[in-house]
């Protein structure tokens, strides 16, 4: 759901309609086992 917030709120910032965009693709570069938690990255 974040990432949904957040792409929701970049098209709207940049003012280009949803209905333009094909694919998004995201992903992080946290390593797994390097004790960090992607979701308190993102956040």
């Amino acid at each position: 759901m974040l990432g949904a917030v957040a792409i929701a709120g970049a098209l709207e910032k940049a003012n280009v309609p949803a209905s333009l965009v094909e694919y998004v693709i995201m992903g992080q570069v946290l390593s797994a086992g390097a004790g960090q938690m992607p979701a308190r990255q993102a956040a």
